[in-house]
């Protein structure tokens, strides 16, 4: 599992988490169980922004006609996502849990072996 995780060391991983918060910070590895260790964290809380109450924009025929399924998937496309704060916190080392762990993803800067690489 080393090798393929190599690539990854010192890269910007952003890790959102059960708990509706995303983690910004440099890996720098993997304990035994797999949590995923940060360094340099930032924390960063994401807010769900609701629609209107059920069917409220529905008049009652249209509320009978909707199905369960089809007032799940309105209210999904009518859900919001914001950060709260823009600044973060800083958290500094960090160890994820990968039970909390909704996805992880890596920028896609490229890592140059010299400063010519950038002219």
């Amino acid at each position: 599992m080393a090798e393929e995780l190599a690539p990854f060391l010192r890269q910007t991983l952003r890790i959102t988490t059960t708990d509706s918060r995303i983690f910004l910070g440099a890996f720098a590895g993997t304990d035994k169980p797999l949590n995923i260790v940060l360094v340099n964290a930032e924390e960063f809380r994401i807010v769900h922004t609701y629609p209107k109450p059920d069917n409220a924009d529905l008049d009652a025929a249209e509320q009978d006609q909707e199905s369960e399924m089809e007032r799940e998937v309105r209210i999904a496309h009518e859900t919001e996502m914001h950060v709260e704060n823009m600044d973060g916190r800083y958290v500094g080392h960090i160890s994820v849990p990968w039970r909390m762990i909704v996805k992880v993803e890596a920028s896609l800067v490229e890592q140059y072996d010299s400063e010519e690489d950038y002219l």
